[in-house]
């Protein structure tokens, strides 16, 4: 078991707006809108990372539609996702931010 530790999470504005407009990344069958209009930012609580009311670092987003964060939340259905499901939706967020330049690694070459 990790040792558990206290830091400031980190915050980003422009993380977060990122979302808006993208395919959700979660696609959760049977309840995903596939509508990129209804795409928001969904924070990963999974691994006691964070508990109610409380959001992890602005990294540990993926993009997913309202139906899909509510299930992520288990505010709804959350039957048919797993770990993998959400771990492939990290990937696929991130590989995003990265090709839009809002992620980047130290020491990588633009």
């Amino acid at each position: 078991m990790m040792a558990s530790f206290k830091a400031r999470n980190a915050v980003s504005p422009t993380i977060r707006k990122a979302s808006a407009g993208q395919e959700c990344t979660l696609r959760i069958e049977g309840i995903c809108r596939n509508n990129p209009a209804y795409t928001v930012g969904a924070h990963l609580r999974i691994f006691n990372i964070a508990g109610m009311g409380q959001k992890p670092d602005d990294l540990f987003i993926v993009d997913g539609c309202d139906r899909c964060h509510d299930a992520l939340d288990r505010r709804g259905n959350a039957a048919g996702i797993s770990l993998q499901d959400i771990l492939m939706a990290l990937i696929f967020t991130q590989r995003r931010r990265r090709a839009a330049g809002l992620i980047f690694l130290k020491g990588e070459r633009a």
